[in-house]
């Protein structure tokens, strides 16, 4: 992750953060009541608003200056800002990695195809690194970190439109300490 955030940066790109955080009742999560639930029996309070576990992982590179956006489900486009973030950066291309993969990642590369967006999902920046990607094969190509490096040679476009944002979702302590 380091690297690839580093390279976004390096290269003008925008680097978007997409976090899930309930209320300590959920009363306010769209996340499937089995798969909370089945967290929440594993870990304990999961996802919940202000605590350690609800924040970006402290061995990440998040910085001021990168783009925030909050999610209640699984998907990082559903019930967000994440549509309207990006196309106001001028994004039409999405490089997906973070945490959830059968979840998270599949549900946000699926909607963001629907949108319109072409997806990419770093399968070697996932966790689990063990995860299967079936579910985000089919709605998304899927890359290597190498990949996303070799593909940006060349003349990049003006920093006023940009054609493609990093997405890293669920990458928070919750996930990052948690085989759940």
């Amino acid at each position: 992750w380091h690297r690839l955030v580093g390279f976004m940066r390096d290269h003008n790109r925008p680097v978007i953060w997409v976090t899930t955080t309930l209320r300590p009742d959920a009363a306010d999560s769209a996340l499937a009541e089995d798969w909370l639930q089945g967290r929440r029996s594993a870990a304990g309070p999961f996802f919940v608003d202000g605590t350690w576990g609800a924040e970006i992982s402290d061995e990440l590179p998040h910085q001021a200056e990168d783009f925030s956006v909050v999610k209640k489900g699984h998907s990082a486009f559903a019930d967000t800002a994440l549509d309207r973030l990006l196309h106001n950066l001028g994004v039409t291309q999405c490089i997906i990695a973070g945490a959830g993969v059968e979840d998270a990642i599949a549900e946000t590369a699926r909607t963001g195809g629907r949108l319109g967006y072409e997806q990419f999902v770093v399968e070697d920046a996932l966790l689990p690194p063990s995860a299967q990607l079936r579910m985000a094969r089919a709605a998304a190509e899927l890359v290597r970190c190498d990949d996303v490096f070799d593909a940006a040679i060349g003349p990049a476009p003006s920093v006023e439109e940009p054609a493609y944002a990093m997405i890293l979702v669920d990458m928070q302590n919750d996930f990052m300490n948690n085989d759940s």
